[in-house]
C-alpha cells in the first residue's frame, strides 16, 4: 500500500515550519551568532580569514565614508557595497541631495572619480572628460 502524499507533504511542512522556526530563534540570538562565526571561522584558511576580513573593512568604510559625503577609498568599493541612496552630506546644510545627483555621484565613483560630495555641489560640477558618468551614460554600475 503506498503512503497518501498528501500527509507525507503535511508532514514535511510541519517540519520546514518548525526548522524555520528554530532558525529565526538562533538569528535572534547574539550569542548564537557569534557561536556560528567563530565555528565557520575555524573551518576557514588564514587566506579566507583574510579576506573575509578585508571585505567587511571594505564594506564598513565605504558606507561610513559615503554617509559623511566622503567617496569610497576605491571604486572597486563604490562599486561593490554602495547604492546612490548611500550618498549623503553629513554636517551640511540640510538641503538633501537630489537622486539624480546621487546618482551621477555613485557612478563617477564607480568609474573612479573619488570627489567628496562637495565636489558637486558648486556652481560647476567636475569634468566627464570620456561620458563615464553624464546623464546618457545612465547605467547602474556593476563589480
Amino acid at each position: 500500500m503506498m503512503p497518501n502524499s498528501s500527509h507525507a507533504h503535511a508532514g514535511s511542512q510541519v517540519s520546514l515550519a518548525s526548522r524555520a522556526a528554530q532558525c529565526r530563534t538562533w538569528n535572534a540570538l547574539r550569542v548564537h551568532q557569534v557561536a556560528a562565526g567563530r565555528a565557520r571561522a575555524a573551518q576557514m584558511t588564514l587566506e579566507e580569514r583574510r579576506a573575509f576580513g578585508h571585505a567587511a573593512f571594505s564594506a564598513f568604510s565605504a558606507r561610513f565614508r559615503a554617509v559623511q559625503g566622503l567617496p569610497p577609498l576605491s571604486a572597486a568599493a563604490a562599486q561593490r557595497y554602495l547604492t546612490p541612496h548611500d550618498v549623503r552630506r553629513l554636517g551640511l546644510p540640510l538641503a538633501p541631495i537630489t537622486p539624480p545627483l546621487a546618482e551621477t555621484i555613485h557612478r563617477a565613483w564607480c568609474a573612479g572619480q573619488l570627489l567628496p560630495v562637495s565636489a558637486w555641489l558648486g556652481d560647476e560640477s567636475p569634468a566627464d572628460p570620456d561620458d563615464l558618468w553624464s546623464a546618457a551614460a545612465r547605467t547602474p554600475c556593476t563589480p
